[in-house]
């Protein structure tokens, strides 16, 4: 009796032990291998045991799945910092420390490394304190020790449209950099996406499911609640998914909502290109499933209007934040005499006064107008 409930005991020990998966009568000593044991008592002390070995290890499947969602997200958040920077204004602040990437990217068999920042982190012309600029700090974290890399914008999408703003710095500092490897996965939604940046000062890891995307192209992430503020600084931080792939750049969110804009990594891609070459026009603008005009990076749409044959207007949008075509789609369901499309597209850019650069939005003297015969088959070039 004594050595049968010590195996019993051993059998019990080895199985928690291992963490497996919630044990079963199937995968425990059945009662039909025991038929060996004569002793009553015996057989009555293995049941008692099989129970509740069944009932302990379902307790403890939650424990047992937590520590290792707790592991990967350790090994995870490690990778992201070590690419993850503070992006801090050359002039003393107050204001949030903000978020910014490193990544590598091969261009025509070269390999290269950048980083990205929020557009709307940069200074313009209205907000100065706290803003980034051109040119800025980027403090690398690595255990205990901190480094300090000047940075400077070389490309840019608007605010209102991808949101980034491609970052170069010295090469002689690129050695101590780690950054991330590009991917371009199309994602099945719903996905979990991680993401970990600097908000009000402080490193802060978040996790929440991508849930889809919007008519501009933007993935949509169903965000943790936070009190207004709490995400500031956020913007300009990695987003992986499960597969350590990197699925974009976090730009923004509704404290209202809790919906997260996580910019995708083709836009990143496109930066690159036109850093390379300015002339290029990788913006594809689709509307109802057609291509309506093509914009260079740092070109935004800054109206929408729908006409009629005689070029008066039936409906007009202006986009003021986040560049979106779904009301305009909606528009279009309920128009039956839209001739013509028609769209306002201005452009960023820097203006220098003495020391400091001003990133302005001109739709005055750099707009241009696109044209669309809606109810033909032609697009603009």
């Amino acid at each position: 009796m004594l050595i049968m409930k010590r195996i019993l005991i051993l059998l019990l020990l080895i199985t928690l032990l291992r963490g497996t998966s919630p044990v079963y009568a199937g995968e425990f000593p059945s009662l039909k291998s025991l038929k060996n044991f004569t002793h009553s008592r015996s057989l009555s002390f293995a049941r008692k045991l099989q129970t509740h070995v069944s009932k302990l290890s379902q307790k403890n499947k939650p424990i047992r799945f937590n520590f290792r969602e707790r592991k990967f997200q350790k090994a995870l958040f490690k990778k992201a910092r070590r690419a993850t920077f503070r992006a801090l204004p050359k002039e003393p602040s107050f204001a949030n420390a903000l978020t910014g990437t490193t990544f590598r990217v091969k261009y025509r068999g070269k390999s290269e490394i950048f980083g990205v920042v929020a557009t709307h982190a940069l200074q313009d012309i209205y907000v100065s304190s706290g803003m980034l600029g051109k040119e800025f700090n980027a403090v690398f974290t690595e255990g205990n020790v901190s480094r300090t890399i000047p940075a400077e914008v070389v490309q840019i999408t608007p605010a209102s449209m991808g949101d980034l703003a491609l970052v170069k710095f010295p090469a002689e500092f690129e050695k101590f950099l780690h950054p991330l490897e590009l991917e371009n996965v199309e994602l099945t939604f719903p996905v979990q996406g991680y993401s970990q940046g600097y908000a009000q000062n402080l490193l802060t890891k978040q996790a929440f499911p991508i849930v889809g995307k919007t008519s501009s192209g933007a993935l949509t992430a169903q965000l943790p609640p936070a009190k207004l503020g709490d995400r500031s600084g956020f913007c300009g931080s990695p987003v992986f998914t499960a597969n350590f792939q990197l699925a974009g750049i976090h730009v923004g969110s509704s404290y209202e909502t809790n919906i997260g804009y996580i910019t995708p990594i083709s836009v990143v891609q496109n930066l690159v290109k036109a850093y390379h070459d300015p002339k290029l026009k990788p913006q594809s603008i689709v509307l109802a499933g057609r291509e309506i005009g093509r914009l260079a990076i740092d070109e935004y749409v800054a109206s929408l209007e729908l006409l009629d044959k005689h070029y008066r207007p039936l409906w007009k949008y202006s986009f003021r934040s986040k560049f979106s075509l779904s009301q305009a789609e909606k528009e279009l369901a309920k128009q039956d005499n839209v001739a013509f499309v028609r769209l306002l597209v201005g452009r960023t850019m820097w203006i220098d006064e003495g020391a400091r650069s001003y990133l302005v939005y001109d739709e005055m003297s750099q707009s241009r107008s696109i044209l669309i015969p809606w109810n033909s088959q032609s697009t603009s070039k």
